[in-house]
């Protein structure tokens, strides 16, 4: 039996009574009548069990009036199951026939928001009740949502997803109803950070998890780990793998097209690319922790790899992690033990005989080991903050042996991008300068030039502090990325290093010979000067002087040396 209160423009209050007594049914049509005055209640009565459950089931009430005896049934019973079968997210007040205290104690533990005595029943009491009720289940449902979803962009949460992979990997261990994680980090999120401020960095992010949503379907999840890391959980439920694969990379594929789009925030355009890594849900997946480390792993894969990548987990490179994983922790003692050592490889003016300036190159002393050369050390430090405090050291010890060998020119130290990037990088060169009471322009940072290409306008603004304290800039590994000329004359570099690649190449070709004049040519033009670096020949070395390099370098000269070992070289310039 149902019984409605006229509607009118308010929003209506639907209640569902579960009362197998008709008199306390009209009693609380009554009641309800009286605050209509106030609110819109539409009331639907349920004589039986049986029509509770359907009722139920509609998911379309704003609170429950649940009698405490339905015909044979306990109504604190009734209670439990809508808790066992989800549907307690909707208020309940129980009511009874008396103010029995240890019932209003029961049906409050089993999942009730009030308990009513009928017999003190009003159409305040009621109304109060309902009001009270329904505005604590908002509030917990609330405090729910923020529990389990991330308050920026509304996305589900790690809790919320790790929840939802647990409930997928053993559908794919009973079924074989697999699914797939796709991990999403965006290139370049830190530069708008720093750049544009966190504000339009937060309004880039949300849009970010629109376009996710736009390209995922409705039951897959799409959720926010934290800063610019996104995961869509692709519930497929296929039973190849090999489908899987694909339709997880057609996700990809649509994340990647969509996140390179430009994006219009405050009216300006910005742009971020995208690495993504995908990994399968399947038989061996042990639980939601393994599975995102996964994805994890093969979305670092891609962003090692040049960015704008997608790539799919494989177990060697978990080998490769850890590999890294053991280097990061030995490179933490290293720098706690002393254990980094600066090399100095000379660099030689072709014109001024016994002007010598210096490369310094690291090298890493372990007490097992032995020498650690930089290519097997420095790429793990670039992927966290290690190579920040390594490119400090670097620095600080430069500037200290610049103090103590007088007569070197300049020592030249490579800057990591990492480091490059900070914003206050400026002020720790200032700083470094003023405490070794050096000449800044003996001091030359070499920037990489593939690295600088990745973030043209921020580049150039530390370029010119730098320039402004006096400090000189060299362009490293010249000719092996993709700088115009338009975009290198507005670069403040003062020196060019011919990349070694070219170097090894003269006299081979023509085609390399003729490359390595241009490039000379043009930095004259440009009025920098032009460091060849890895010669290991005279016909080198000849070629370059005839064509006006104005430095080189290489093991024909003179292999890195130790601090002790260069002062036994050249006692001269201490």
């Amino acid at each position: 039996m149902v019984a409605c209160h006229k509607r009118d423009n308010r929003r209506a209050i639907n209640v569902l009574l579960i009362e197998d007594d008709e008199a306390d049914f009209i009693l609380v049509e009554s009641l309800l009548k009286e605050l209509s005055s106030h609110d819109n209640y539409h009331l639907t009565w349920a004589a039986d069990i049986d029509l509770a459950r359907s009722e139920f089931a509609k998911g379309f009430y704003d609170i429950y009036l649940l009698d405490n005896s339905v015909g044979s049934f306990n109504g604190i019973s009734l209670l439990s199951e809508l808790v066992d079968e989800g549907f307690i997210d909707t208020p309940v007040i129980v009511l009874n026939g008396s103010g029995d205290h240890q019932m209003d104690i029961a049906a409050m533990e089993a999942g009730a928001t009030d308990y009513l005595d009928k017999a003190k029943l009003s159409a305040d009491v009621l109304g109060r009740s309902i009001r009270y009720c329904i505005q604590q289940k908002e509030s917990e449902r609330r405090v729910q949502f923020l529990a389990y979803h991330d308050s920026l962009t509304g996305l589900a949460n790690r809790t919320l997803l790790q929840e939802h992979i647990n409930r997928v990997i053993p559908m794919a261990k009973r079924y074989h109803e697999y699914g797939a994680i796709v991990f999403v980090d965006l290139d370049d999120f830190k530069v708008i950070n720093d750049t544009k401020g966190h504000s339009t960095g937060d309004r880039l992010l949300v849009v970010v998890a629109e376009r996710l949503k736009a390209v995922t379907r409705r039951e897959d999840i799409v959720a926010r780990l934290g800063g610019d890391e996104f995961v869509v959980l692709l519930t497929i439920h296929e039973a190849e793998l090999e489908t899987v694969a694909e339709k997880a990379y057609q996700t990809a594929d649509k994340v990647n097209e969509v996140i390179n789009q430009v994006f219009i925030i405050d009216g300006e355009e910005l742009r971020v690319g995208v690495s993504i890594g995908v990994t399968m849900i399947d038989e061996t997946s042990i639980d939601a922790e393994q599975v995102i480390k996964y994805a994890d792993i093969a979305m670092y894969r891609a962003k090692n790899e040049g960015k704008n990548t997608i790539r799919f987990f494989s177990e060697d490179m978990e080998e490769a992690v850890q590999g890294d994983l053991y280097i990061a922790n030995e490179l933490h003692t290293a720098l706690d033990n002393n254990e980094l050592e600066l090399y100095f490889q000379p660099i030689l003016d072709s014109k001024r005989n016994g002007s010598v300036a210096l490369e310094a190159l690291i090298r890493w002393n372990h007490p097992e080991r032995g020498q650690i050369p930089p290519n097997l050390f420095i790429p793990v430090a670039e992927k966290s903050h290690l190579i920040i405090y390594i490119g400090s050291w670097v620095i600080k010890t430069a500037c200290a042996y610049l103090q103590r060998w007088t007569g070197v020119e300049y020592i030249s130290i490579n800057i990591s991008a990492p480091h490059f990037e900070k914003p206050a990088f400026a002020i720790e060169i200032a700083e470094a300068l003023n405490q070794s009471g050096i000449k800044p322009n003996r001091l030359v940072l070499e920037l990489t030039e593939t690295r600088l290409l990745d973030h043209i306008d921020q580049a150039v603004h530390t370029m010119k502090q730098l320039r402004s304290l006096g400090v000189r800039l060299s362009l490293d590994d010249f000719g092996t990325g993709f700088s115009s000329l338009s975009t290198l004359k507005n670069l403040p570099f003062n020196f060019i290093k011919i990349d070694r690649s070219f170097v090894r190449e003269i006299g081979s070709s023509g085609g390399a010979d003729a490359l390595v004049v241009a490039i000379i040519a043009m930095a004259k033009a440009l009025k920098l000067r032009v460091i060849g670096e890895g010669i290991e020949e005279e016909r080198q070395r000849q070629f370059l002087f005839l064509h006006g390099c104005d430095a080189m370098q290489g093991y024909y000269f003179s292999k890195p040396l130790s601090a002790s070992d260069f002062e036994k070289k050249y006692p001269q310039l201490k």
